[in-house]
């Protein structure tokens, strides 16, 4: 990680006074971060429906999460996921193929991983998507018409840092590939092991700025 990168983590100011930036028009990652979530609540309330009629449907389902990537010149939807939170086991996330169809991730699972009870379990799962199709594909049309372009990953004033941030999941904090930080919603497996301690992280939340987007 560069050094100058370094030397604005260690000190109060913010991004703008520690780049000499303009501080017009800019928010803060916790503001940002806060928006975001209350639009959220908003999403939940928009796909409640649907929501409903799959949890009727796959008594396994409790909750779901959505994420969009789309281009930063065009804001055109590269791909979309939806996570399938269980009342018990792992998240099954699920995206659209190519025949209009939302199959799992880890859609072919081979035979004889099924001696596995929890792998079996997630492949009779994957059986019961074809009962909520309908669902899924309202709440991905509901998704990208309500989050719009706010789901791409956004660069920081400076262009030092970028942020992405997943709907009812997390949101990360990047610097030269390296992960920072996360805020995540609920507890969820890490990949990537976050440079910053629980109170440094909280500190750049307030120093860390981005264009506002009117959310």
């Amino acid at each position: 990680m560069e050094q100058i990168i370094h030397e604005f983590l260690n000190n109060d100011l913010t991004e703008a006074e520690f780049f000499n930036l303009s501080a017009e028009d800019l928010i803060t990652l916790k503001e940002y971060l806060l928006d975001m979530r209350n639009k959220d609540e908003e999403f939940k309330e928009l796909i409640e429906k649907p929501l409903n009629s799959m949890k009727d449907k796959c008594g396994w389902i409790n909750s779901i999460g959505y994420f969009v990537m789309n281009k930063k010149t065009t804001g055109e939807y590269i791909l979309s996921s939806i996570s399938l939170f269980p009342v018990d086991g792992n998240t099954m996330i699920v995206d659209k193929t190519d025949s209009g169809e939302y199959k799992s991730l880890a859609d072919r699972i081979p035979k004889i991983y099924l001696l596995n009870n929890n792998i079996r379990t997630e492949y009779y799962r994957q059986k019961e998507l074809v009962y909520i199709q309908d669902e899924l594909r309202e709440i991905d049309q509901k998704g990208r018409s309500f989050y719009g372009d706010l789901l791409g990953t956004q660069e920081s004033v400076s262009g030092n840092f970028s942020v992405s941030y997943r709907p009812n999941l997390t949101m990360n904090l990047w610097a030269d590939g390296e992960l920072l930080a996360n805020y995540p919603v609920r507890k969820m497996k890490e990949y990537d092991k976050p440079y910053l301690n629980e109170t440094e992280k909280n500190k750049v939340l307030t120093k860390v700025q981005i264009r506002n987007h009117k959310i």
